[in-house]
């Protein structure tokens, strides 16, 4: 997946906000790469307009050569809010999206609730079930598609330290097994230098690409470890640069 030269911009009342400027970069088929940023900076707009849910200003995106298009590529999104659908069980919940593609495979979603500690809540419905929970089933249902790029905006945002910390080690252990493309948006950099591979530090609005941080760091990690810190130290004082009370 590549961004080139990216500028996005909304018309409100007050005129012209330009939210993305001159955004470029690349992740590698079967990278894990993250971007942080000051609030607001425009992080889940980018992620909608590789989504192709919405439409750059200018710039240019590509999967595979072509622009994003959900009939052409298969795109997983995790949000951090619950969208899971309340009227259907787990199982139906993770194989929504390979009936919405006429795709068979009801082993494969087996394998996946698995995977995801799920076995046993086949039959459940979203509302019994934790934060943590809704959160394992939401994963799964957008791995369960195969997708060609996994999309996730804040997903542990809304969870406690401990169950975020559990699923950090699951979705390493399991992006290690399958071996996706992830785009990941946090504002949580402990979070972002422990998962990703590399670090996209975004710049205030009009965002741009501050600085990219290689993590270089052999999997399994600890987050204690010196390695970490003083990446995590780095991405912080770059943040700091841009918003100095944070």
């Amino acid at each position: 997946m590549k961004v080139e030269d990216l500028h996005k911009h909304f018309l409100t009342r007050e005129g012209r906000l330009e939210v993305l400027k001159g955004v470029s970069f690349e992740v590698r088929e079967g990278e894990f790469v993250s971007v942080v940023g000051p609030s607001g900076c425009g992080k889940t707009t980018l992620l909608r307009l590789v989504g192709g849910l919405d439409s750059p200003s200018s710039g240019r995106i590509t999967i595979d050569g072509k622009s994003p298009d959900p009939s052409l590529h298969r795109l997983g999104f995790v949000f951090q809010e619950d969208s899971l659908f309340p009227w259907r069980t787990v199982w139906e919940n993770v194989r929504f999206g390979r009936e919405v593609r006429g795709m068979e495979g009801e082993r494969e979603v087996g394998e996946l609730l698995e995977r995801m500690g799920l076995r046993g809540f086949e039959r459940c419905y979203p509302h019994q079930l934790s934060g943590g929970m809704k959160q394992r089933v939401a994963i799964a249902r957008a791995l369960a598609v195969d997708p060609d790029l996994l999309l996730m905006d804040e997903p542990f945002a809304n969870l406690d330290a401990q169950t975020r910390w559990i699923l950090h080690q699951d979705l390493t252990r399991i992006w290690e097994e399958v071996r996706k493309t992830i785009l990941f948006v946090t504002h949580n950099v402990e979070e972002a230098v422990y998962l990703s591979d590399r670090v996209l530090v975004f710049t205030v609005r009009p965002a741009r690409v501050k600085r990219v941080l290689r993590v270089g760091l052999p999997r399994p990690r600890d987050k204690l470890s010196a390695g970490l810190v003083k990446l995590r130290k780095e991405v912080v004082e770059l943040l700091r640069e841009e918003v100095p009370y944070l």
